[in-house]
């Protein structure tokens, strides 16, 4: 599983790297960009093809600079829109310099009345993960500007305006095409509410120390797709089905055997040896066609409930419904000690119900 960080520890990774490498942290900066520019070339090589960069003054924006010049050396068309603040970081300020020094006449001072074409692609530069309040002033004009182009979008870090940790109310966010983040994945990206802003997520390695992912402790995982592998067990030669587990579904209901039949189908491709299904007997004939390898039981009106202690694990809720039978069978199953997924309707029945 990978860690899931909040901006301070975020912040941290970034610091630790840049002692135990060691490098620079304009160079880590550099790092990025580069990973980036290469990830802009890949998706739309066509030199003729414009980037807007917006750029911000913290070190989002530094990223932002830096790819403008990296994509100039590259002989694309690039025009940079900052701000007139002072008040840059310092990693900001070289990057600032150093595009200035390769082609001054591409940085211009922000305006909302500027008119683009539809085909430039906009890149947003303004805020990472580092933000921590609301955006106001200057830069949520600048957020919203980019919000009335139809163009597409490409955020560096995250859209600007959102926080790592999606925990405050956003007064405005960019809706990102793509956003081009470092590293891993941000909590705000696996939330409805906010991922939504994040279109495509495209996760870069910008080689940040792996060790300091190892020491630091999270409350947060994402499942990786090794770790997963992991959890697949190695059929022996001489083993059978036996071997590998009995699992229960409790699913489906009339009209949604559907969901049934596809959580029968999972489970087996995931692993279980043998898999029964306990369904209401009017609907048996669907499971047995449809998923043959599947063993059937069933239950009527009179609430006949099968034993379930043969079973090594068991999941309900798939279509089930929230009936008083199902949920007379979700309150057996809650007084028992076998391991226990808990899904969709049976989640409904427990928030109705106060089970």
């Amino acid at each position: 599983m990978n860690k899931l960080f909040s901006a301070k520890q975020l912040k941290r990774w970034d610091a630790y790297t840049i002692m135990h490498e060691p490098i620079t942290s304009i160079a880590l900066m550099e790092r990025a960009a580069i990973q980036c520019t290469q990830w802009l070339k890949e998706k739309w090589g066509n030199r003729k093809i414009t980037f807007y960069i917006y750029s911000g003054n913290g070190n989002n924006g530094g990223d932002g600079l830096a790819i403008a010049r990296l994509l100039l050396n590259d002989g694309y068309r690039v025009q940079v829109y900052i701000l007139d603040v002072e008040k840059r970081t310092e990693e900001n300020k070289t990057n600032l310099t150093e595009l200035e020094n390769a082609n001054a006449n591409c940085l211009h001072m922000f305006s909302n009345e500027l008119k683009i074409a539809e085909d430039v692609i906009i890149i947003d530069a303004v805020f990472g993960a580092g933000l921590k309040k609301s955006v106001e002033g200057v830069e949520k004009e600048m957020i919203q500007w980019m919000n009335k182009c139809p163009n597409q979008k490409v955020s560096i870090d995250l859209p600007s305006g959102l926080t790592a940790e999606a925990q405050m109310p956003y007064s405005e966010v960019v809706h990102a095409n793509y956003t081009l983040t470092f590293q891993t994945y941000k909590k705000v990206f696996l939330f409805p509410e906010t991922g939504c802003f994040c279109g495509e997520v495209n996760v870069l390695d910008i080689q940040l120390d792996t060790s300091f992912e190892t020491l630091e402790q999270s409350n947060d995982f994402i499942l990786s797709k090794e770790y997963i592998q992991k959890l697949y067990k190695k059929r022996l030669p001489f083993s059978h089905k036996g071997t590998y587990g009995h699992a229960l579904l409790i699913c489906g209901s009339h009209g949604k055997m559907g969901a049934c039949i596809l959580a029968a189908k999972a489970c087996l491709r995931s692993g279980a040896g043998l898999v029964t299904t306990y369904i209401p007997e009017a609907e048996n004939d669907i499971v047995q066609i449809v998923v043959p390898e599947a063993m059937c039981e069933t239950y009527s009106s009179k609430l006949d409930f099968i034993s379930f202690d043969k079973y090594d694990a068991i999941g309900i809720g798939c279509g089930l419904g929230t009936d008083k039978i199902s949920t007379l069978l979700l309150e057996t199953l809650l007084e028992t000690r076998i391991p226990l997924i808990i899904d969709a309707d049976a989640l409904n029945m427990i928030s109705i119900n106060k089970i």
